[in-house]
């Protein structure tokens, strides 16, 4: 008797041991699709996706430092002066407010770098409160409502592209998009493109409080 009870504790040892690492697989390849999932549309999506005529062009902000727009920041607004001369959009929109490191608001940053390459200050509009990309897509599009505007294209670097798309829908900021990759910075690059996954996460649930908060 005592040979079958420890035969059949055997056997339900290594049932429960068995089913532990099924769970477990599964678990792990959920996690792994969380994150390849998103972070295949987030390398795609500034690929398949184009900017369109608009209303405004609207620059997502970035770190400022004293002598201006970091570089990040410098190639979106390149983008947008490129996008403004080749006549896409007859206003710009650079967005951003001040940080606790940054001598200077972003939008206000953008807008002196894009007068010194030649926009005229009448084409451009600094938002200069806004401290995430949320709150830069919700006040430019307050600035498009008070101007009349319709439509905009957002300008950003492509690992942040997708997660601003997202938000424009959800702050219903009819758009097309334009990114920049800044090639001597490629290592921060990647990290961007890593980094984005939890952002949309974190984005999402905050998104679900607001319109909690909202109702």
């Amino acid at each position: 008797m005592d040979a079958w009870r420890a035969l059949f504790g055997r056997l339900t040892l290594g049932r429960r041991r068995r089913a532990k690492r099924s769970r477990l697989r599964i678990a792990l390849l959920t996690l792994a699709l969380l994150f390849l999932i998103p972070e295949g549309l987030v390398i795609g999506f500034p690929f398949w996706s184009k900017p369109a005529s608009a209303d405004v062009i609207i620059v997502l902000g970035a770190n400022v430092d004293a002598r201006g727009p970091k570089p990040f920041y410098r190639a979106r607004l390149d983008e947008a002066v490129r996008l403004y001369e080749a006549g896409y959009a007859p206003v710009i929109i650079t967005t951003g407010g001040q940080g606790p490191t940054e001598p200077i608001s972003e939008g206000i940053a953008g807008r002196d770098y894009l007068i010194a390459r030649g926009v005229p200050p009448e084409a451009i509009v600094a938002e200069t409160s806004s401290t995430s990309t949320l709150e830069n897509l919700i006040h430019a599009r307050r600035i498009m409502a008070e101007r009349g505007d319709a439509t905009a294209i957002i300008v950003s670097n492509r690992f942040h592209l997708f997660r601003a798309m997202l938000l424009a829908r959800f702050t219903e900021v009819e758009a097309s998009y334009a990114g920049v990759f800044v090639g001597e910075y490629w290592p921060e690059e990647i990290v961007g493109h890593l980094r984005e996954v939890p952002a949309i996460y974190f984005n999402a649930l905050r998104g679900l409080w607001r319109l909690y908060d909202a109702g």
